[in-house]
């Protein structure tokens, strides 16, 4: 607020004056900041179309099984998420919500990705603002900073992905819980410099405890919290007051958090990082180095971001087999080693710099660094990005004020208008290929023809329009390419069901493939359609025993062994349908020992009370009752399936 320096003796000149200048230093940034949130919205809108893609399906598919509002119902399979050990309930719920969306109904999720979108620019802002103010930048520089850093993330093109990929919405809530945290922090630690600790303690530690909590269960990122106060508290914040039980909270609140994590991945190590590099074709020395690439990479496309680059698959991107393969890995290794060792030196000297950099690599400490997650996702910058756009801002706007040039100034001026255009219309076309499925795929696959994600989406979106010809291409092609990667030939078998035509794989050369594949989903998903097509009569060019064969292959690939059950179960419906109850009942026996689920014990009742074997059929008839019990979706309707089932057993049995 203005206050009056004037005195009384002129108080229409005054009141005139502060008009003025509220209108100019807060009225008018306000306004251009709605109409940036609303150019946002206007841009994402055609993204609003388009599919379901990749995590969306393995994430979402348990909404398929809501039906109502019930607590009971929605309890387990939100807290049974599979994307992390948390299992990230919260995301799941905001999900569960829109259970009746769920499969046709892409748009609707997408919606609500876009509505958090622009609520984090808003809380963003916020932010900026409050660490300006309480740091000591001027109203209408400190206004005019914050509403460049924001402008360039919210219209950032590195961010569509993020926000138009449903699953994504994961991320969103993590970053938006974070964000609300941080406020509250900055509000607390405001009211500790006015010397109120009592309610100063309060805001900070609902900020970094309640809200932090509710980030972490979101997505794990949300921990990272902790880290990010303390890297305002090393830069920004360094001459805020240390309160009587400062140091205390600090452990307790701060460390205490990170500390635990660290416990946990150290004990837990083999485990949580080791062990599941068996699935990946890269150790962690690789990853590591790998990373040091990566970071650069994203650092290089916050700046300038190229249309090429950008998208949702990067299974392309190569590991680094050591420091000189590629060469560039040494360079990144030491580019960011020397800028973390840079953020902390420049602390005290240039605070907004350091600030920006620690908040970037903090922000990428849990996806970038150990664990064995794939090397590169878009997703991963989506608050990380914040800090060195911060930084950007800030020292742009410096720039223009220093130089005396009238000229150069009015240039400068005019860059952000310009670069935030360019921002603009990258992003709108983003947007626009996210919301057209057949053009997205094309593209996609055009740009990445060594990315196997992107061709088999194209050739998924071949076999969608019966271009079966077109997708057996495409998947012979990949298999000739990447022969370990054994989802493209066992796809292209698939398509073989619906073209006669079609040239098949060699059989004894899939066989070998399956044996020594790495750990893909896609081989599953493939025979699953050849199960369903023999079920439905189809598919008889392709024997019974190959598929057999097939399937027990996988099975004796050690990197399968997380797939163990829907193997068990694929082999069990082949069984049945051939007319071998006995190997059926012993292959879903095996699938249910892996995974109690219901409808496999109830496909064994089934099966046996069609074989006339009534006592079999009602102890598997208790099996799925105790299934529904431990997981219970849908209780009522299975329940009631489960009774109608056992009525037909026990009349046909003749016991009513």
């Amino acid at each position: 607020m203005i206050t009056d320096s004037f005195g009384s003796a002129c108080p229409a000149a005054c009141t005139a004056f502060k008009r003025e200048e509220l209108l100019r230093t807060e009225l008018i940034p306000g306004a251009i900041f709605w109409v940036l949130v609303l150019l946002t919205a206007l841009l994402y809108w055609p993204g609003l179309k388009g599919d379901f893609l990749l995590d969306d399906f393995q994430n979402l598919r348990f909404l398929g099984q809501l039906s109502s509002r019930s607590s009971t119902e929605w309890l387990l399979p939100v807290l049974s998420g599979i994307s992390s050990e948390a299992g990230r309930p919260l995301s799941l719920a905001s999900f569960a919500l829109q259970h009746a969306d769920w499969p046709r109904n892409v748009a609707a999720f997408k919606y609500v990705n876009v509505l958090l979108h622009l609520l984090n620019g808003c809380l963003l802002f916020w932010l900026w603002l409050k660490l300006g103010r309480l740091t000591g930048i001027p109203g209408r520089r400190n206004l005019l900073i914050g509403l460049i850093a924001v402008s360039i993330w919210l219209l950032h093109p590195l961010l569509v992905s993020t926000t138009l990929y449903v699953v994504q919405r994961m991320t969103q809530l993590s970053a938006l819980f974070t964000l609300v945290g941080l406020l509250f922090y900055l509000h607390g630690r405001e009211y500790q410099q006015a010397g109120r600790l009592r309610s100063g303690y309060l805001w900070i530690s609902l900020g970094v405890g309640l809200f932090g909590l509710l980030a972490t269960l979101s997505k794990e990122n949300g921990i990272l919290i902790c880290l990010l106060a303390l890297s305002m508290e090393a830069t920004l914040l360094r001459g805020f007051p240390s309160p009587s039980g400062w140091r205390a909270w600090k452990l307790i609140f701060l460390y205490g958090p990170v500390a635990l994590l660290a416990l946990v991945v150290i004990w837990r190590f083999d485990t949580m990082v080791l062990g599941p590099y068996a699935i990946r074709d890269f150790t962690l020395i690789e990853r590591l180095m790998t990373q040091a690439r990566v970071l650069v990479e994203y650092l290089g496309l916050t700046v300038a971001p190229v249309p090429s680059a950008l998208g949702l698959y990067h299974d392309d991107y190569a590991p680094s087999r050591g420091l000189l393969a590629p060469v560039t890995t040494l360079g990144s290794v030491f580019l960011i080693v020397g800028l973390v060792v840079l953020a902390f030196a420049t602390r005290r000297r240039a605070p907004v710099f350091s600030f920006g950099l620690l908040w970037f690599f903090i922000g990428h400490l849990l996806e970038s660094t150990i664990f064995p997650l794939e090397l590169y996702f878009e997703h991963r910058n989506y608050l990380p990005m914040a800090g060195p756009v911060f930084a950007l801002s800030f020292y742009g706007v410096d720039l223009v004020e220093r130089i005396k040039s009238i000229p150069v100034k009015r240039a400068l001026r005019f860059f952000p208008v310009l670069y935030l255009s360019i921002l603009a219309a990258i992003t709108f076309n983003e947007a626009r290929l996210w919301g057209d499925p057949v053009r997205q795929a094309y593209t996609w696959a055009k740009e990445k023809p060594y990315s196997i994600r992107a061709q088999e989406r194209l050739a998924g979106i071949w076999q969608a329009l019966k271009e079966y010809q077109k997708a057996a291409a495409i998947y012979r092609e990949m298999g000739k390419k990447f022969p370990r990667d054994v989802g493209s030939y066992v796809a292209w078998l698939s398509v073989g069901c619906y073209d006669g035509s079609i040239e098949l794989p060699n059989q004894q050369t899939l066989l070998q493939n399956l044996k020594n594949a790495r750990f893909s989903n896609a081989p599953v998903a493939s025979l699953d359609v050849i199960v369903t097509a023999k079920e439905k009569g189809e598919c008889i060019r392709i024997s019974d025993a190959h598929v057999l064969e097939l399937i027990d292959a996988l099975v004796q690939n050690p990197k399968y062994a997380a797939h163990l059950d829907n193997l068990s179960l694929l082999a069990g419906r082949l069984y049945a349908n051939m007319g071998y109850l006995d190997n059926a009942i012993k292959a879903l026996d095996r699938a249910y020992m892996k995974s109690p689920r219901v409808d496999i014990a109830f496909f064994q009742a089934d099966l046996l009370a069609s074989a006339g074997l009534y006592d079999d059929a009602l102890r598997y008839v208790e099996k799925a009752r105790q299934a529904v019990s431990a997981f219970p979706i849908k209780r009522d309707l299975q329940l009631a399936n489960i009774a109608a089932l056992e009525r037909a057993i026990l009349r046909d049995k003749g016991a009513l």
